[in-house]
């Protein structure tokens, strides 16, 4: 991504000093380097990071097979890909891990892996996820999408 920006580390450090004041979220240059290199993973406070700074998606960045930039989700709505976010910004970072687990298994499409995925998190996020569902349908059922 950054090739095809043309932007190399010390680019990227300097546009993200902005968004690491106002999201409060701090990473260092051998952070960066590690995550480039793929020695470590960045956690989801730095994932947002990198999206916000690089103005590529935070699924792109977690490994998902969909565009890296928003305007090329091909018709998909991008307030419903907003809404997503900020409810994933609101939850804690251990509740979003188990989102993604979840979510995860939702895209593999079986019965057996959300099953499998349910049974690892714990009842609260269990429930979490399910309000949250329950309320996008109900949103959509109503027409107030």
């Amino acid at each position: 991504m950054m090739r095809a920006k043309s932007l190399r580390q010390v680019d990227v450090m300097k546009l993200s000093e902005s968004w690491q004041e106002e999201l409060d979220i701090k990473m260092s240059k051998t952070q960066l380097f590690n995550y480039i290199n793929g020695k470590s993973k960045p956690d989801c406070d730095e994932v947002l990071l990198l999206s916000k700074t690089l103005e590529i998606s935070r699924l792109w960045l977690l490994g998902y097979d969909i565009p890296p930039y928003p305007s090329e989700l091909n018709g998909k709505t991008p307030s419903l890909v907003e809404e997503v976010n900020k409810a994933m910004e609101q939850l804690a970072e251990s509740e979003q891990e188990k989102v993604l687990i979840f979510s995860k298994a939702e895209l593999d499409d079986t019965i057996v892996d959300t099953v499998e995925v349910m049974l690892e998190i714990d009842e609260q996020a269990r429930d979490s996820v399910f309000s949250y569902a329950r309320y996008l349908r109900f949103k959509r059922e109503s027409g107030l999408e």
